[in-house]
């Protein structure tokens, strides 16, 4: 059985944050804190308006989102599809354009509008009807998946016919750097870059033996723990 790629990219994050990639011993589970091990991060629901909304977790609560769509599951993506997005701050009024908005939150994830990677990310066949990235792993590097969905299409007169079967699922991988709120693509290479202000964690990662498929993981999550984000959350 072929399981879609969210589900593979969901299993494969939760091994890792769970250290069953770890190329360290395991803990005894008689002796891990129930307390410190539980540090999944409360969102505040609404809009980020910038960057910076996102790192003091301050978004622009729902209520203050002035709109007639339906708050229904799909709110925020049918909200930038629209033509302008009106919000109230304090006694200001903001009319909005939806590539303006950094992202959202609805309170389980964070989603990153797709118009704020630079221009050459996201190209092409790269880019499917979906609007946003979303952040899988939180840190002071951040780990973000855009999921593209393609389907093969067959035209037939003025209509498209598209096969349930046909339809595939990619992802585009990037890192976040949540010091400035630069974007950059996820390999080895950037990352060993980005880790070299660490010393003794970059002589491991020149060092490391172990499988390569996820060297990437282990690393970006030792360095996260060495290194803890200055996040509002």
């Amino acid at each position: 059985m072929r399981y879609p790629l969210t589900v593979v990219l969901l299993v494969t994050l939760s091994l890792i944050a769970k250290g069953q990639y770890s190329d360290t011993e395991e803990t005894d589970p008689e002796e891990i804190d129930i307390e410190e091990t539980d540090t999944r991060p409360v969102f505040t629901p609404g809009l980020y308006l910038s960057f910076y909304n996102f790192i003091e977790n301050d978004p622009v609560p729902p209520e203050d989102i002035i709109t007639d769509i339906p708050r229904q599951r799909d709110f925020y993506i049918q909200l930038f599809r629209a033509n302008a997005i009106d919000v109230a701050l304090s006694d200001t009024m903001l009319h909005l354009h939806p590539d303006d908005v950094w992202g959202y939150t609805d309170g389980r994830g964070i989603f990153i509008n797709r118009s704020k990677f630079p221009p050459t990310f996201l190209v092409g066949p790269d880019v499917s009807e979906n609007p946003f990235a979303q952040i899988n792993i939180m840190g002071t590097l951040c780990l973000v998946y855009y999921i593209k969905t393609h389907s093969s299409s067959a035209l037939t007169g003025n209509r498209v016919m598209v096969r349930a079967n046909d339809v595939r699922q990619s992802a585009a991988k990037f890192i976040l750097n949540t010091k400035d709120g630069s974007f950059y693509n996820a390999n080895l290479f950037q990352l060993e870059k980005m880790i070299a202000d660490d010393p003794a964690l970059l002589k491991e990662f020149h060092a490391y033996r172990g499988k390569k498929s996820i060297k990437f993981y282990v690393f970006l999550k030792k360095y996260n723990e060495n290194h803890p984000a200055a996040l509002g959350y």
